[in-house]
């Protein structure tokens, strides 16, 4: 029996690791032709989504993927490419209000707050892309992060009837980037329990996520 537990063991630390690689790689294949990098591909104004980040680190120092995301948005709101925004974040995260700084970041960088919609729930990506279409009503939308993390909002945008097309906010390099790498690794297993979820609420319910309810944007 202690060899038999010894084996288990050694299947798992070999088989994890190998398809939690497959699943990464997998789902960057599926995204990669709604990816964009240059502003001239985009076609005419959209909804733009973008997703919450803390504003600043544990440690006190600006978050880069916060600035670039914001600085994207709002390029792409003055190069004509944004109809409107839905900003989307923890409300209640233990480093701030990441909606709240996010609409204050856009409107000082010149976007009017008449264009931009404030989801104070949307704590995670799966999260805000359901609160995207039961609470605000879109079907197509664009989101402006990096672009790991793009690859796994496309899939779960596939995934939940969403036509998710992401525009590249840069990608950061240095210490950071290679934690944010394995914490992707590990959102992108946990989107299997997501799956998983969807498929019995389906199955249940026999109508999705239940009744949707439409708002408008400028309305929290």
């Amino acid at each position: 029996m202690h060899h038999f537990w010894i084996i288990i063991l050694i299947l798992i630390i070999g088989v994890f690791p190998a398809f939690s690689f497959a699943w990464y790689y997998w789902m960057a294949s599926r995204a990669k032709a709604r990816l964009f990098s240059r502003m001239e591909d985009l076609p005419g104004p959209q909804t733009v989504l973008v997703p919450g980040t803390a504003k600043r680190l544990r440690t006190g120092t600006p978050n880069l993927y916060f600035q670039a995301r914001m600085e994207t948005a709002a390029t792409l709101y003055r190069a004509g490419k944004v109809e409107r925004f839905l900003i989307s974040g923890d409300g209640h995260s233990r480093r701030g209000n990441e909606a709240g700084d996010m609409l204050e970041s856009l409107m000082k960088l010149g976007v009017p707050q008449g264009s931009i919609a404030l989801d104070e729930g949307g704590t995670r990506t799966w999260v805000s892309l359901v609160r995207s279409r039961e609470l605000f009503g879109l079907r197509e939308v664009l989101m402006v992060s990096q672009k790991f993390h793009l690859e796994r909002a496309i899939c779960i945008g596939r995934w939940l009837g969403i036509g998710v097309t992401g525009f590249w906010a840069g990608e950061i390099r240095g210490r950071g980037a290679a934690r944010m790498y394995l914490r992707e690794h590990l959102a992108r297993i946990k989107c299997l329990g997501d799956l998983a979820r969807l498929g019995i609420l389906w199955l249940f319910r026999k109508g999705g996520w239940g009744n949707r309810k439409d708002r408008t944007f400028g309305e929290t």
